[in-house]
């Protein structure tokens, strides 16, 4: 079971790194107290079935009630969606109620009295229909 634990240890160390690598790279910059978040600001080819992921820092306790959120899509405008926590002081599930519309740019906005200046806002686009099926027929190749 030790062997478990250490592994999934350095699975989210390599994690981390991966991203904290990434987010300078790119040049975005993350409020400091999120740890982690899916997908990155700026990111392109996303499903359109996708949720949106959230870390708080570990040594921040937060809740569900402590966080709200806005969706809005360039094409589909205001998103509705249901705001999951997995646990304390573990990730944060957006799962939208409908599928994000293909080609189109999602605003994110969260809100919360744990971010600076009470929110924090992103963006990523949506991958195009003849996209994913390059990227199936890649995968089949």
């Amino acid at each position: 079971m030790s062997n478990f634990k250490n592994t999934i240890t350095l699975f989210k160390s390599v994690l981390l790194f991966v991203f904290l690598i990434t987010t300078r790279l790119f040049g975005f910059h993350l409020p400091s107290c999120i740890q982690y978040i899916h997908p990155l600001p700026d990111s392109r080819y996303i499903t359109p079935q996708s949720t949106i992921i959230l870390r708080f820092d570990e040594n921040t306790t937060i809740h569900a009630d402590d966080v709200q959120f806005k969706l809005r899509g360039s094409l589909s405008g205001e998103l509705a969606g249901v705001l999951y926590q997995t646990n304390i002081a573990h990730p944060f599930i957006i799962k939208p109620n409908n599928e994000f519309i293909p080609n189109e740019v999602i605003t994110v906005t969260l809100l919360s009295e744990f971010l600076p200046e009470g929110q924090f806002t992103y963006q990523f686009q949506i991958s195009s229909v003849i996209d994913q099926k390059k990227l199936n027929q890649q995968n089949l190749e």
